[in-house]
C-alpha cells in the first residue's frame, strides 16, 4: 500500500507542469481514483490532452452543444475560490475548506456571518437547498475560526465537538 502511494507520487512529480497543474489544481476534487490512476498511465502530452477532452466530454450536461456548462462552471467557481478564500497570488483558495466545498457544492443559497460574538469563535455558516438526491434537500455547512489570524475550517461534530465553537478557556455548557 505504501509503494502505491509513493509510486502515485512519483508519477505525478514526474509530470510536466501543465498536466501536474491540471491534476493537483484545477481537478482534484472532482476527478475520481481511477481516473486519476489512468492519467497518470499515460506517457506521452497526446495521450494526456486527449485523456483531458474525454473527462469534460462525459462531464458535458449537453454533449450536442458547442459549449460544455460543466467545464465552464467549474473553472468559475474555482476561479471564485482563489479569488475569496485564499492569496489570489498563490491561486490557493481552492485549498481552502472554503474553497472546496464551494467549487464541489457551489454558491450557497445563504451565508451567515458570525463574527462578533462574545465567548463564541467566529464562524459563518452556508445554507444550501440541495438539486440532487445524492444530498438532503436541505443543509448547512459550519465554518469557523481557532483564531483570528487562522482560516475558516469546516466544522465536525464528531471530530471537533462543540467545544472548539467556544473561545473562552471554560469547557462547561
Amino acid at each position: 500500500m505504501l509503494f502505491r502511494s509513493v509510486s502515485a507520487s512519483n508519477a505525478t512529480k514526474n509530470l510536466p507542469p501543465t498536466y501536474r497543474h491540471w491534476l493537483e489544481t484545477e481537478v482534484p476534487y472532482i476527478i475520481n481514483a481511477d481516473e486519476r490512476k489512468q492519467f497518470l498511465t499515460l506517457s506521452t502530452d497526446a495521450e494526456r490532452d486527449t485523456f483531458i477532452e474525454a473527462f469534460w466530454k462525459v462531464r458535458n450536461p449537453d454533449p450536442g452543444s458547442g459549449s460544455n456548462s460543466y467545464k465552464d462552471e467549474h473553472y468559475r467557481r474555482l476561479a471564485y475560490a482563489n479569488q475569496q478564500f485564499g492569496d489570489e497570488k498563490y491561486e490557493d483558495g481552492w485549498r481552502s475548506d472554503m474553497g472546496r466545498m464551494y467549487i464541489v457544492l457551489g454558491p450557497p443559497k445563504q451565508r451567515a456571518p458570525y463574527h462578533a460574538l462574545a465567548n463564541i469563535r467566529q464562524m459563518e455558516i452556508w445554507f444550501y437547498e440541495a438539486g440532487t438526491p445524492a444530498l438532503p434537500p436541505y443543509f448547512y455547512l459550519l465554518f469557523y475560526k481557532r483564531s483570528p489570524i487562522d482560516p475558516y475550517r469546516l466544522y465536525s461534530p464528531t471530530q471537533d465537538g462543540p467545544v472548539q465553537l467556544v473561545s473562552t478557556g471554560e469547557s462547561r455548557n
